[in-house]
C-alpha cells in the first residue's frame, strides 16, 4: 500500500502495484491484474527481485547503518 516509505521506495508498476490503504477494492482490482498479466506479474517480481537483492539487501542496508554510528561515534 501507499503507506510509510513505500511510495519512496517502490515504483508503480515497477515493482509492484501500490494501492492506497483502508481501500479493499483498488487491492482487489491490483490482485486480479497481476493473476491475469502475467508479463507485469514477471517483470514486477524480477525489479522486485533485484532491488531487494541490491541496495535494500539487508546485508547492504546493515553495513550503510554501522558506517553511519562508526562515523557518527568517532566525530
Amino acid at each position: 500500500t501507499t503507506v510509510g516509505a513505500f511510495p519512496e521506495l517502490l515504483r508503480h508498476e515497477v515493482h509492484g502495484l501500490l494501492v492506497p490503504p483502508d481501500d479493499p477494492r483498488s487491492l482487489g482490482l491490483a490482485l486480479a491484474r497481476l493473476v491475469r498479466d502475467g508479463a507485469l506479474r514477471m517483470a514486477c517480481s524480477t525489479q522486485m527481485k533485484q532491488l531487494a537483492t541490491g541496495p535494500l539487501a539487508w546485508s547492504t542496508v546493515g553495513r550503510a547503518t554501522l558506517d553511519l554510528y562508526r562515523e557518527l561515534i568517532a566525530s
